[in-house]
């Protein structure tokens, strides 16, 4: 549970959604960090952007490695129904939290993953976010991007630090699954 995982992390904390120029600026700010998974929670609690690979620079084409794969929900499902989904196929979290814009009628919410080992292989890690997106198809599309910027959030609404996903396993079991 303690191990180390390398993400970007951003140093400045947010009580609310970032906008415009400030986007820019974390973009820029953001910069590698080896943490643990409760830690990793703690920050995005706090409102610290991060992204969950482990950059050289800013995009994808920059990518070096991954062990954490988040996914973002917006529309069409609930905190509840997700979780049971998660529990239903034992594909489960490591943390989830409430976005900025969550609220009790329009449930917004990430499910942060941990892999049981450190992704080097970039084809790999892609294939890894997009059978995630696949299996849980409410999750919002966009965030395929291995880079992708996931701002912090309110509070945590599901917790087990110690889950693990197997990754050869989901991707064995869900090949060309659609």
């Amino acid at each position: 549970m303690n191990s180390k995982i390398k993400i970007m992390l951003d140093t400045k904390q947010y009580d609310k959604k970032p906008q415009g120029k400030e986007i820019g600026v974390i973009q820029n700010r953001i910069k590698a960090a080896d943490t643990t998974i409760p830690n990793l929670a703690e920050y995005i609690v706090r409102g610290q952007s991060f992204k969950p690979s482990f950059l050289l620079g800013k995009g994808e084409d920059s990518w070096q490695s991954q062990q954490i794969f988040a996914l973002d929900f917006d529309d069409n499902t609930t905190i509840e129904q997700e979780l049971e989904r998660f529990r239903k196929l034992d594909i489960l979290p490591a943390f989830g939290y409430t976005t900025f814009s969550n609220s009790e009628l329009h449930n917004k919410f990430r499910l942060v993953f941990k892999t049981d080992k450190v992704i080097t292989d970039y084809n790999i890690a892609k294939q890894i976010q997009n059978t995630l997106l696949q299996i849980f198809n409410n999750a919002d599309k966009q965030c395929s991007n291995l880079s992708r910027l996931f701002f912090g959030g309110k509070e945590l609404i599901y917790v087990d630090y110690n889950n693990t996903i197997d990754y050869k396993d989901i991707l064995n079991k869900y090949k060309g699954e659609k």
